[in-house]
């Protein structure tokens, strides 16, 4: 079994669940529907395009990591503690393909929701300005689809090295108040700021240390859809300095892909009998 067919097992095993159903309906609501909360109350072309975008900047930022977590945490954890790891494995068949077929479908699921929100805000936004900022769009779909697959590969990394479904979950609960609230700079006494104050980083290190959160170089990262998104950019992060958004889409792509090694490393090394 390959890679292509335990995405393809895998994507006909959650047509049959609820979750898939909630993914396709939140994921275009949570995009079109906060664009169009923001654009409707606004005039003008680009402008009107640029602040819809940003307007959703925070709900994507709570919401797209949660869903991703939500939706890969129970991936390979579940199919160990129901026994079903067995059955993928008795085929010729590493465990790789395991690991990596399970974040294919689960990245093409999120993915598949999300670009229904972005299409059906685009069409939005030529209906309201009579332009159409197809790189604006792009550039910012592409980013949010980074920050997606990075939670895809944390849960997955994290269901591929636990054997029951609540530790899956429990773990990826963690991940999430870790990398997408105790990282963040305007959280009083975030992660960052706390280890500055006690081994007194040097402020490129800190710039550094800041954009390990997939959410907080997420945020930084989107200075490539509009120039005029720098300040907005730097308010949000509370004043702080921003490094390169360069190295930002660097440490998206980083951990798209780490935390699924890691959790391929140990699942390799698990007795499964």
């Amino acid at each position: 079994m390959s890679v292509r067919l335990i995405l393809r097992q895998d994507l006909l095993a959650l047509r049959r669940t609820k979750l898939v159903w909630a993914v396709l309906l939140f994921c275009p609501l949570l995009v079109f529907g906060g664009f169009y909360a923001v654009v409707s109350n606004q005039t003008g072309t680009n402008q009107t395009v640029l602040l819809g975008l940003l307007g959703i900047v925070f709900p994507i930022l709570v919401f797209v990591p949660m869903l991703s977590l939500v939706v890969s945490a129970f991936s390979i954890a579940k199919e160990r503690e129901q026994g079903n790891i067995r059955f993928l494995l008795s085929f010729p068949n590493d465990r790789r393909e395991v690991v990596l077929g399970k974040f294919c479908s689960r990245s093409l699921l999120t993915a598949g929701g999300l670009l229904v929100g972005f299409v059906l805000a685009t069409l939005l936004s030529v209906f309201l300005t009579g332009t159409l900022n197809i790189g604006m769009f792009l550039t910012f779909s592409v980013l949010t689809l980074l920050l997606m697959t990075s939670y895809v590969s944390i849960a997955t990394g994290i269901s591929a090295t636990v054997t029951t479904q609540s530790r899956a979950i429990v773990a990826s609960i963690g991940a999430y108040l870790v990398w997408n609230v105790f990282w963040i700079p305007a959280v009083p006494n975030s992660i960052p700021s706390l280890l500055e104050q006690h081994f007194g980083l040097s402020n490129s290190s800190l710039i550094l240390l800041r954009m390990g959160s997939p959410s907080n170089a997420y945020l930084q990262s989107i200075q490539y859809v509009s120039p005029r998104t720098e300040k907005l950019v730097e308010t949000m992060s509370a004043g702080s300095e921003l490094g390169s958004p360069l190295v930002a889409v660097s440490m998206l792509i980083v951990w798209s892909v780490l935390p699924l090694v890691l959790g391929y490393w140990q699942f390799q090394k698990a007795d499964i009998s």
